[in-house]
């Protein structure tokens, strides 16, 4: 078990070496590491992942540009999700934007920030699926689950 000064350290060497540490929270989504409290015998896993340059957006609060080979689309400001990725799965689950600001630990403004930019922008996003999905058929990735019976 790691004391919180053992933590910190660990925090502070990660931060350092810039890497971004993550943690998994409900549900399977990714949020950034603010507050670290473990209780006795708690387990704690941690994803390290190269920083990531974010390129803040005119007229945009919640909404950020990457560097990306092949994505112009824009991503949620310190999610590894794209707008793309939050309104399919907003839609696949037929989330009000209130449900999926909680489900996603957003404010209801990035939700609707998203949304608007979804409307807005839907060629670039839509073009954008389609060509990751071709890209994925190339490297040899199957796109439907394979049957278990």
């Amino acid at each position: 078990m790691l004391s919180a000064c053992s933590v910190a350290w660990l925090y502070g060497r990660f931060l350092r070496m810039q890497k971004a540490i993550e943690v998994v929270y409900t549900r399977g989504v990714l949020k950034p590491l603010e507050t670290l409290e473990l209780e006795e015998g708690a387990q704690l896993t941690l994803l390290l992942l190269p920083a990531i340059n974010e390129h803040a957006q005119e007229g945009y609060t919640y909404l950020v540009a990457r560097d990306h080979p092949r994505r112009r689309q824009l991503y949620v400001k310190e999610r590894n999700l794209t707008v793309g990725q939050l309104v399919r799965s907003i839609r696949a689950d037929h989330l009000l934007p209130a449900d999926a600001a909680e489900r996603y630990d957003l404010p209801l403004a990035a939700i609707e920030e998203a949304l608007a930019y979804y409307q807005a922008h839907r060629e670039l996003i839509e073009a954008e699926a389609e060509a990751e999905k071709r890209y994925l058929l190339e490297k040899g990735y199957p796109l439907e689950p394979q049957d278990l019976s």
